[in-house]
């Protein structure tokens, strides 16, 4: 049974803490309210690079942004709630693709795969959680949905992708090659990169395709502390959808984009498994 610490014993594992990890880093845990990362010091039982491996992770993100990021989400979720309720139909500028005459219908088709035709559409995939509601061994891309065909979700994707470009190669004569972006996560780029190369890029070119890797949060628990994966390791999770935007920057999409003469972005999830690339969603 582990034994309350005593004054002096705190004092001296303070005086540990302070001459081991760099003061920028202490202070930023402090801020954070995030002591309990520390607490394997109290066991007496580490290395040299478990306190390294903790120094180095800690600096791999804003500690207190990741707590801000809690403590607002928090606050604003009643905001959110009663928002929501409020909302009762869709605005009078609103239009149901059912109700579209069919001459308009085509002709938006028609605008939007001659936006592609001119290569100035790029789709965005966002495919970097992980597949822990399907198989958490593979890339959600690669789960079978359980639809009659028992095709994959990146299967039905990119069999989507080739039918919009044999259907704009046909319209206006032109070979085309859509540029996919997809955001992976440090938890599964590796095995997407992977699943693509074994599956020859399900038909489409390789050179259509642009990895890119979001980044990560700590995973919390109900009072906003970090989990600890490890006694020196952070728990740390895919940072969502909203990641994208963070991630978009730092991988200098938009400048990639610019120079390449794309206007338009269709970002959707892997995991929407309806949401399939058409010249109808693209005239929009």
């Amino acid at each position: 049974m582990k034994l309350p610490l005593t004054l002096n014993t705190k004092l001296v594992v303070m005086e540990s803490i302070r001459s081991k990890i760099p003061k920028d880093v202490l202070d930023e845990i402090y801020r954070a309210d995030q002591t309990h990362v520390l607490s394997f010091f109290e066991e007496d039982d580490y290395t040299e690079e478990d306190i390294a491996s903790l120094v180095r992770q800690c600096r791999s993100f804003d500690l207190i942004r990741s707590r801000n990021l809690y403590s607002k989400s928090i606050s604003q979720s009643g905001k959110l709630n009663s928002l929501y309720e409020k909302i009762s139909e869709y605005p009078e500028n609103y239009i149901y693709s059912e109700d579209v005459d069919p001459e308009d219908r085509e002709k938006y088709k028609t605008a939007g795969c001659k936006l592609i035709a001119d290569g100035k559409v790029a789709l965005v995939l966002l495919s970097g959680g992980q597949s822990t509601h399907f198989n958490p061994t593979v890339p959600k891309g690669d789960c079978d949905f359980g639809f009659p065909s028992h095709k994959t979700l990146f299967e039905r994707i990119f069999l989507s992708v080739r039918k919009i470009q044999n259907i704009v190669e046909q319209r206006f004569h032109i070979q085309v090659n859509i540029p996919i972006y997809i955001m992976t996560s440090e938890f599964n780029n590796d095995s997407i990169s992977a699943l693509l190369k074994k599956h020859n890029y399900y038909n489409l070119s390789e050179s259509q395709f642009v990895l890119f890797s979001q980044g990560s949060l700590p995973c919390v628990d109900q009072e906003g502390l970090f989990i600890m994966q490890k006694k020196n390791q952070i728990a740390l999770s895919p940072d969502g959808s909203g990641g994208f935007y963070f991630a978009m920057h730092r991988h200098h999409l938009p400048s990639q984009w610019k120079e390449k003469g794309i206007e338009y972005i269709h970002v959707f999830g892997v995991d929407n498994a309806m949401e399939l690339v058409d010249g109808w969603i693209e005239s929009f």
